[in-house]
């Protein structure tokens, strides 16, 4: 029967590049499906992964979890079509994880799947900043993780990171907790092992009740206002980029799209031609890398809290 495995975490926390790592080892030579998720109104996941032996389904301009999520109930359904040994799930950087598993455990207890396990990517460097603006998401992400994973933890003082582990295991005790280079992590602890105590109960309540639970797990009014509010703040503006520019001139482009007064871009991602070739746009806050990248493309998109598509595409043209 069809498995399931569900990657989650924030903007930029490196959820891509940890599908890319488990499809380069424990699910190599493995017939996986990914049903990616992006926010934005451009796939650039999709394009980074069309280099693996693999079948990709592409959802974006919104969130599985709410706006999508009758397109993501549909996905699933046509994924197991195809009868594949693991469904991928990347659901974006603002998805609540508790959502995204109440439709995949709701598949499970009709006999079509076998959910694996939820992990989420924590980004080790920033996860404490985002947390102050973003609590009930980036919380949501932990508590319903069965493994928790840290990126960039060499970019940390081992005490942080001690700090660190200390809080996300008060958060979610039943999680496995891996701080560790991802290329020292045995594969069986991406496909196996146990469900937390959160999902089980989500699990159990997701098998009683007949409908979509309506945010169940414990939360108020308040807190699903808070969640509303969230999804109306961030916003992803996708630019097409037609002519062509210097690396140094795209980076200083994005510069003054990132660094504009009355605006913040949390993520920044795209394909676009250079002088120099196609280049790999990465950004999150703080930190642009441009590099070479094999694929094509000639979109950016920017997500963030008080960008407007007239705005960035001011800031973008105006150098």
């Amino acid at each position: 029967m069809t498995k399931i495995l569900v990657v989650s975490g924030f903007l930029g926390a490196g959820k891509t590049t940890l599908i890319q790592h488990l499809l380069q080892t424990a699910l190599r030579n493995k017939k996986v499906l990914i049903i990616e998720n992006d926010f934005g109104r451009v796939e650039i996941d999709e394009a980074l992964l069309k280099c693996y032996p693999i079948q990709i389904e592409n959802l974006n301009a919104g969130c599985i979890c709410c706006s999508l999520r009758e397109n993501f109930q549909q996905a699933l359904e046509r994924a197991l079509t195809h009868a594949p040994d693991y469904i991928l799930v990347e659901p974006s950087g603002a998805a609540h994880l508790s959502e995204v598993l109440e439709i995949v455990l709701k598949l499970e207890n009709q006999g079509k799947a076998v959910f694996v396990k939820a992990i989420s990517v924590l980004d080790a460097r920033r996860f404490l900043e985002y947390r102050k603006y973003y609590r009930n998401l980036l919380d949501d992400q932990v508590e319903y993780a069965d493994l928790i994973l840290l990126s960039h933890q060499q970019n940390i003082n081992p005490i942080a990171k001690m700090q660190l582990s200390r809080l996300l295991h008060s958060q979610n005790p039943d999680a496995e907790l891996r701080p560790e280079a991802w290329n020292r992590i045995p594969n069986a602890v991406f496909l196996r092992g146990l469900r937390g105590s959160q999902t089980l109960m989500l699990d159990l309540q997701t098998d009683v009740l007949p409908s979509p639970l309506p945010h169940s797990h414990g939360e108020n009014r308040q807190g699903f206002l808070r969640r509303m509010l969230l999804r109306r703040e961030l916003s992803a503006v996708t630019l097409r980029c037609e002519k062509v520019y210097t690396p140094e001139e795209l980076s200083r482009r994005i510069a003054q799209v990132t660094s504009a007064a009355g605006q913040t871009v949390l993520r920044g991602k795209g394909i676009v031609q250079t002088t120099d070739g196609f280049r790999l746009v990465q950004y999150v806050t703080g930190e642009l890398k441009v590099e070479p990248v094999s694929v094509e493309g000639h979109c950016i998109c920017f997500i963030g809290t008080g960008l407007t598509e007239e705005k960035v595409r001011a800031q973008f043209l105006s150098y």
